[in-house]
């Protein structure tokens, strides 16, 4: 399988993580507000029916960043993956992934690549990272 891009997962701490991974990208897709932390916490628990705390020392141990580092990563590459669309306003993906304000959205695009918001949609979009990156 390894030949065609898909591998298996052979322990259940590595489908457990894949599980909670592919939550989270699922939760960003549903394009309406994301409730936080609560909101994902209990999702994550629901769905998986295991604590929070424990999952997170796991999801740690074997990716290097918390549940909440790795959704915050996920969002905001989800961010830029709305914006390079133009489909819709920034304030309305900002409040859609739960910046809570397109200002807070825009300092976060300072944070993270060192670009400012009217740089990254100039810039042709090259600064993207695909989901399955290593963090």
């Amino acid at each position: 399988m390894l030949k065609n891009g898909f591998e298996l997962l052979e322990s259940e701490n590595a489908r457990i993580i894949e599980r909670v991974k592919v939550l989270l990208i699922s939760l960003l897709n549903w394009n309406r507000p994301v409730g936080w932390p609560v909101a994902l916490t209990m999702y994550i628990e629901v769905r998986t029916q295991k604590k929070f705390k424990e999952l997170d020392r796991l999801f740690f141990s074997i990716c290097g960043c918390s549940i909440r580092e790795y959704f915050n990563l996920l969002r905001f590459e989800r961010a830029k993956e709305l914006i390079s669309y133009h489909e819709k306003p920034i304030h309305h993906i900002a409040e859609q992934l739960g910046y809570g304000s397109a200002e807070t959205l825009s300092l976060e695009f300072r944070r993270r690549p060192k670009l400012n918001l009217p740089e990254f949609v100039k810039s042709g979009h090259k600064y993207r990272r695909p989901v399955d990156a290593p963090v």
